[in-house]
């Protein structure tokens, strides 16, 4: 899963979550206003009934107050938020008041309704030969929620569906410098330290473009000295061995192949005493010390012995290897010139 899709689909959870706490708020605040409604509205109507039944009580010539409440019932028609039922003594529905025609082309769904509904209390009445029953019905203002909810949903919805695309198009741009950092990287690893990083407009992309290239310079300069060092390690007269703290050979060249007979594969890895003869390991203990107390050995004779078990003579110089970074001794560099001739010499002219 790439950077730019998570990202993409952490801001869609983040949209997501954002926009179902404002339907929340919404379907909230729609509700509390239907209850206010459908409340006032109950209270308004019950209120109208009393007068018109105290009316009736108070004019007996009207009739019967089950009859003059039903034809002000039906000449009142449809109250909006209520349904009004009007019985009979023995329970006969005398009237029924007409369903809401608002918005009568609306369905909405079961738990919409279950969502918005007060489930207000009927309120009865009981008149003169008969029962008077006004039950709260917000049906009409559920059914005119409802469209404005699905309006609100589809502008929603396109406007998610738009943002998204433009979250989505927006990090593909910020972040398309990725792609060659990612090449430069995997070009570096395998070798070609000349890889360089162009100019970035974004800051942060600037930057790690700047150390990225600074580091491929040092890197090329380091590398170039290091074979500088090692082409003159290799190519000179005299053998050039590298030895760990424990003295065993890390770095053997070709000189030192010549000189003792063995292959880099044959004593990489070994201890330095297998050059040392017998007799001369007190010459290398002390050599050891002067290492370790991170003093210099310089041009000290002494003998070593070949593979063929022939003595060399040799000139020794060595120095101990320190890390620049925590000054921590790691080994020593050792160098040995063959002087087996210059004692020959030595012989000759001293007979």
């Amino acid at each position: 899963m790439s950077l730019r899709f998570r990202l993409n689909l952490l801001i869609t959870a983040l949209l997501l979550l954002f926009m179902l706490a404002v339907g929340y708020v919404i379907l909230k605040g729609t509700k509390s206003s239907i209850q206010e409604g459908v409340e006032a509205a109950t209270r308004v109507t019950v209120q109208l009934l009393d007068t018109v039944v105290v009316s009736s009580i108070q004019n007996p010539e009207w009739g019967y107050t089950h009859d003059v409440m039903r034809r002000f019932l039906e000449h009142l028609g449809h109250v909006r938020s209520n349904e009004i039922y009007l019985y009979s003594l023995n329970g006969a529905l005398l009237f029924q008041s007409p369903p809401s025609k608002y918005r009568s082309d609306i369905y909405p769904p079961q738990w919409f309704e279950n969502m918005l509904n007060p489930h207000e209390k009927s309120v009865t009445r009981l008149i003169r030969f008969g029962k008077l029953v006004v039950t709260p019905n917000p049906a009409g203002a559920i059914r005119e929620a409802w469209s404005k909810m699905r309006f609100l949903f589809w502008v929603g919805l396109g406007f998610f569906i738009l943002l998204n695309a433009i979250v989505y198009w927006m990090l593909g741009r910020w972040l398309r410098p990725l792609q060659p950092m990612l090449k430069a990287i995997n070009q570096m690893e395998q070798g070609d330290l000349t890889t360089r990083l162009p100019h970035f407009d974004l800051p942060e992309f600037g930057s790690i473009a700047k150390n990225f290239n600074l580091m491929g310079e040092s890197l090329q300069k380091s590398t170039a000295e290091n074979q500088r060092l090692a082409l003159i390690a290799q190519q000179t007269a005299d053998a050039v061995m590298i030895h760990d703290l424990n003295g065993n050979i890390s770095f053997w060249n070709a000189a030192a192949q010549k000189i003792f007979g063995y292959a880099p594969e044959d004593i990489i890895g070994k201890s330095a005493s297998i050059l040392t003869p017998k007799g001369e390991e007190r010459d290398l203990a002390q050599n050891m010390r002067a290492i370790n107390d991170r003093r210099n050995v310089e041009n000290h004779d002494t003998q070593r012995q070949a593979r063929d078990g022939r003595i060399v003579d040799v000139s020794i110089s060595a120095a101990p290897l320190i890390d620049p970074q925590t000054n921590e001794l790691i080994g020593d560099i050792c160098s040995m010139r063959d002087i087996t001739e210059r004692k020959h010499a030595e012989i000759a002219e001293r007979k």
